[in-house]
């Protein structure tokens, strides 16, 4: 069974640059949210 960092990885290892740069920013976006909502 795969983990879900190998599978984030293939993934991302079938995007173009522009593709992974916008998902990345997109996640750090959402990471940005939960952080701030766990605080709460």
């Amino acid at each position: 069974m795969k983990t879900l960092d190998q599978m984030r990885e293939e993934r991302l290892g079938r995007m173009s640059a522009k593709e992974r740069a916008e998902y990345e920013a997109g996640y750090d976006d959402i990471d940005a949210g939960l952080r701030i909502a766990q605080l709460f």
